[in-house]
């Protein structure tokens, strides 16, 4: 239940980071926020309801119960983002069917008052982040081995974006990119680009694509938080290329056999998400050069961070893509192109 609520408030927020609202309302960052938060709360609140520990069960059902508050008004802020950008080009196709258009366009919302909605928002999911992680940290260091379950969680939590909009010449180049036979070129292949842009979502896709899955023998996705811990990433990589792997191993074993792991095979690994240079560089030892046939996508807003292979920028989307993506967003259940 906590892990369904949690999902839900992911659906609806994740994509207000539309760049068009994020330029009209300059609350960009704020929302960024937000949605990190969010994918930490998800990972959270699904470890929670799987332990169902009875003496807490009071505690989560309250962290479920304030979730699903921010997760409603995160709704109203999106379709206020929603109305905002519409009243500039079509919101005529819009009016009749946002439960919410007339009030809200009789609220005449300002700038400054949704970006400090914005900002109530994500204040009260750091309290609620610090509190999750605080009773997680207490279960993690009551195990003494890790769970194959916990892996699931640190890769991405949902299927393909049912907002999948464009990028269709992106996905075709990323996807020769990595099934190409040239062993010795592009082995490291990074999708950069600012918030909001489609990264995460264009990566998904190429790793759920039936080409990517035929050409590879094994594949692995993490999520690079902030909080970064290179320990953890090299145990949930192994983990998946190779299930039955001791991961319980000091860290130099680990990249190890995470480096052969790769050269015995042909691996595809995503990094989704990484942000900092010093970050890449303290992992890349674990990945081979050479002629292993495996492949390293990552994802990142720091064009620096590879300095080696191949780099796509992705663009903004076009106009008519950006309608596309807005009216799905906006009006899932009556989206109809147009």
């Amino acid at each position: 239940m906590a892990e369904a609520v949690a999902s839900v408030a992911l659906e609806t927020l994740r994509d207000l980071l539309i760049e068009e609202a994020k330029v009209l309302f300059g609350v960009g960052d704020q929302v960024d926020d937000v949605r990190r938060q969010l994918n930490t709360m998800h990972s959270l609140l699904k470890d929670a309801s799987k332990r169902q520990d009875m003496d807490k069960s009071e505690t989560i059902r309250n962290w479920v119960s304030q979730l699903r508050d921010l997760a409603t008004e995160a709704e109203i802020i999106l379709e206020r983002y929603a109305v905002e950008v519409m009243s500039r080009r079509k919101a005529k196709k819009l009016k009749q069917k946002l439960k919410r258009f007339t009030c809200i366009l009789s609220e005449g919302l300002s700038t400054y008052e949704i970006g400090k909605e914005t900002e109530k928002i994500r204040s009260r999911m750091t309290d609620l982040t610090k509190q999750l992680e605080s009773i997680s940290s207490e279960w993690e260091s009551s195990s003494s081995s890790v769970d194959d379950t916990d892996w699931s969680r640190k890769t991405f939590g949902h299927g393909v974006e049912q907002y999948f909009v464009g990028m269709k010449k992106e996905r075709q180049l990323l996807e020769s990119l990595l099934t190409n036979d040239d062993h010795s070129s592009n082995q490291v292949i990074s999708v950069c680009g600012m918030g909001g842009l489609g990264k995460t979502s264009l990566a998904r896709k190429v790793f759920q694509g039936e080409a990517v899955q035929r050409w590879f023998e094994a594949r692995a996705w993490l999520c690079i938080s902030q909080q970064f811990q290179p320990r953890t990433i090299f145990q949930g990589l192994l983990k998946q290329l190779l299930p039955h792997e001791n991961v319980e191993q000091h860290d130099d074993e680990l990249v190890r056999r995470l480096y052969d792991a790769q050269k015995e095979k042909k691996c595809l690994v995503i990094l989704d998400d990484i942000w900092k240079v010093e970050d890449w560089n303290s992992l890349r030892n674990a990945f081979p050069i050479g002629e292993s046939g495996s492949r390293s996508l990552l994802t990142t807003r720091n064009q620096n961070i590879a300095s080696t292979g191949y780099v796509h920028r992705l663009e903004c989307l076009s106009e008519d893509e950006g309608w596309e993506l807005l009216q799905k967003i906006a009006l899932p259940n009556n989206y109809s192109q147009g």
